[in-house]
């Protein structure tokens, strides 16, 4: 059941389908986090301002996209990847697909510093 302090749908003007993860029951029971995994459509054209919502309300560290090479060759990664504060990787979903799904947790794991799966 969602915390009713958390909101999954998270209000962003020029970022669409900015979510957060938190939540969602696990296969062995357990929840998912909230605040500590989020998801969206691409960030390439993200405004200052909510780049600065991200770092200020939801303390962004880490971003993971998923874009393939000619996603990302012809948008460009945006401002996201200019802050040294946060942490930018990319795996395009031909990686992801092919990868095991141990190796994407220890991915994730390792980039985010945080337990994927408890």
């Amino acid at each position: 059941m969602k915390n009713q302090s958390h909101f999954r749908q998270i209000p962003l003007q020029s970022v669409l389908n900015f979510r957060d993860l938190g939540g969602y029951m696990t296969e062995d029971g357990r929840m998912v986090a909230w605040q500590k995994l989020y998801r969206s459509g691409a960030l390439h054209d993200i405004s200052s301002e909510d780049l600065a919502y991200l770092k200020e309300k939801i303390k962004l560290t880490s971003v993971i996209d998923l874009r393939n090479s000619i996603e990302l060759a012809q948008n460009g990664v945006g401002p996201i990847k200019a802050r040294e504060s946060e942490s930018f990787l990319n795996f395009s979903f031909g990686f992801i697909w092919k990868t095991p799904c141990h190796l994407i947790i220890e991915i994730l794991e390792c980039c985010l510093q945080i337990r994927v799966i408890p």
